[in-house]
């Protein structure tokens, strides 16, 4: 699944652990929008984890940024169908890859819209752009409001059901839309992709906090031992057989 993730302005940019991380897990291309004197600059089709890096790299602590990572669902795997795009309905628009808008929003999505097939040379979230949002950003525009505007975002969340959209302006204003977004460090992400997930195992993390992992599954029911730099074969096949026996003793089948 794709990640979006949202850096405020006056927030320091996530860790380059975390960076690699979300681009590890969605390498099919990435790109970063924020706002400048300028107005909003998009990068994008990143295609390899140090070009994503080295651009982000450059991204002011001032700025408002909106990174995102993909996983291709639909229209294939280009630089062209990275995220974030010009809120827009002109497709030549929304394909450019290096662009800065002086007067206008970039909209980046995590999910999919599955009332869009594949469509030549543009994903769902691009048509979702160019219908809806384009629609919604005018019938504002008309009534002296702006697309970010508070009465408005019900709409758009219904439209975006499960999944999770990011819209900012050129001055660095922003809205993020579906539920289930996670804050870090001042950071919103769309989905969990962003940690660390750790596997306990027996013989790989002995020094996993297994004390607290037991606790949580199987009650207080053993206590490790202290950190060794090695194990005997012998004491592996011991403790493993004591785990074995305690586990099964709490009612769950253990396959160590």
């Amino acid at each position: 699944m794709c990640i979006i993730a949202i850096k405020p302005k006056n927030v320091a940019m996530p860790t380059s652990e975390i960076l690699e991380r979300i681009f590890d897990k969605n390498p099919d291309g990435a790109g970063v929008v924020y706002n400048t004197s300028k107005g909003l600059k998009i990068i994008k089709g990143l295609m390899t984890k140090s070009e994503f890096l080295k651009v982000c790299e450059k991204i002011p602590t001032t700025a408002t940024a909106i990174l995102h990572t993909r996983i291709s669902t639909s229209g294939g795997i280009s630089k062209e169908l990275c995220h974030p795009y010009e809120l827009t309905n002109d497709f030549k628009q929304l394909r450019k890859t290096n662009l800065t808008i002086t007067n206008g929003f970039a909209v980046a999505h995590n999910g999919v819209f599955s009332e869009f097939g594949a469509m030549f040379e543009a994903n769902d979230t691009m048509q979702f752009i160019a219908t809806y949002l384009t629609t919604l950003k005018q019938l504002k525009e008309d009534s002296n409001g702006s697309i970010l505007d508070d009465d408005i975002k019900p709409i758009i969340n219904k439209l975006v059901s499960g999944s999770r959209l990011a819209i900012v302006d050129v001055a660095g204003n922003w809205k993020k839309y579906g539920n289930n977004w996670e804050e870090y460090n001042g950071i919103y992400y769309s989905n969990s992709g962003y940690k660390k997930i750790e596997y306990p195992t027996y013989y790989n993390d002995r020094y996993y906090n297994w004390e607290k992992y037991c606790d949580d599954y199987y009650g207080v029911y053993y206590q490790p031992k202290p950190k060794a730099e090695t194990i005997s074969k012998s004491e592996q096949a011991k403790e493993k057989k004591q785990l074995k026996s305690l586990f099964n003793k709490g009612g769950t089948k253990c396959n160590f």
